[in-house]
């Protein structure tokens, strides 16, 4: 069953109220999210710490999900706020 855009209205405005406190909620979760990862990374790295950057460099990056001996991978690709392609 599809709800009546009025409820959707209604629903949307009383998220709305809670802005701030949800904007916070994302954040606090992104944070512990990535405090996660780079254990995990660390680990599979013999325990080299793991340091956060503004730029990455992907160099023979392929997909997860992809079959390693057919996916052709990236040769070099950088990510930066400041790069306006990649």
């Amino acid at each position: 069953m599809v709800p009546a855009i009025g409820s959707l209205r209604a629903l949307s405005r009383r998220i709305g109220e809670h802005e701030a406190a949800l904007a916070a909620l994302v954040e606090s979760v992104a944070r512990i999210d990535l405090a996660l990862a780079c254990g995990r990374l660390s680990r599979g790295w013999r325990g080299t710490p793991v340091e956060i950057a503004e730029t990455v460099v992907l160099r023979g990056a392929r997909h997860p999900l992809l079959d390693p001996t057919t996916a052709v991978p990236i040769s070099r690709i950088r990510i930066s706020p400041s790069a306006s392609r990649v």
